[in-house]
């Protein structure tokens, strides 16, 4: 590659947020120059075309599609091209509603990246949302299990099996185990816990983790928490 064309491709990366169609066209011009195998050129071009998605939702198809030309090269590609590529479209993936394709996707081409906890654990979640937790749970035993968001995912895995048999309080118990032994508990994670011990009628103990959490400044009083809340990696409330 010439240094004028890796001079257009940084021009066109930083005209992506100012004029995503005329990046795109950057991108795509540039890639027919190289052959039609620059990773970097077809990565922008997908870039730009997920951006499009916020004023041509119809575009959401164009850029899934463009992810998934990209992730197919698997091993080929640069794992700072496949890593970018294969978040964006299990998350556009998931916002259309196509959870498995999500799954089959990670599950197809993270052995590229086995070495990326970050992935697992996004499949792990990606699992989740598609409500298997059995298969979540599985994935997430092999992961640091003293890490928060792999102790997160494992609460919610051990919920939704919970949720699909009200009579299994076990699972709940250690739902309530993994998020008590998580030291800086937000928000989301107190309340989570919180509502567990209350589905297990320990209701004195909820009470003390919700008057813990005032204390230490996460909830303004035991009496005014929100009702909603999304658990979720960063376990933010809805407020």
């Amino acid at each position: 590659m010439r240094k004028s064309q890796w001079s257009d491709i940084k021009l066109a990366f930083d005209l992506i947020e100012t004029d995503a169609a005329a990046a795109k066209e950057k991108f795509d011009n540039l890639n027919k120059e190289l052959g039609g195998r620059s990773y970097v050129a077809m990565y922008g071009s997908a870039l730009a075309t997920e951006k499009l998605i916020a004023t041509d939702p119809k575009q959401e198809r164009n850029a899934i599609q463009a992810y998934r030309v990209l992730v197919n090269f698997g091993s080929k590609l640069p794992k700072e091209i496949l890593k970018p590529s294969l978040q964006s479209v299990v998350s556009l993936l998931v916002q259309s509603g196509r959870v498995r394709m999500a799954v089959s996707t990670l599950e197809k081409y993270l052995p590229h990246a086995s070495d990326d906890t970050e992935l697992s654990v996004l499949l792990v979640d990606t699992h989740l949302k598609n409500e298997d937790a059995d298969k979540a749970l599985s994935i997430a035993e092999t992961l640091d299990q003293d890490d928060t968001d792999v102790k997160i995912l494992k609460a919610r895995a051990y919920q939704v099996q919970y949720d699909k048999n009200r009579e299994n309080a076990a699972v709940l118990e250690k739902a309530v185990n993994v998020l008590s032994s998580i030291r800086d508990k937000d928000v989301g994670t107190v309340l989570v816990l919180g509502k567990c011990l209350q589905k297990l009628d320990r209701v004195d103990e909820a009470m003390g983790v919700f008057s813990s959490a005032v204390a230490e400044g996460i909830l303004p009083s035991v009496f005014q928490r929100p009702d909603i809340y999304t658990p979720g990696l960063t376990t933010r409330p809805v407020w």
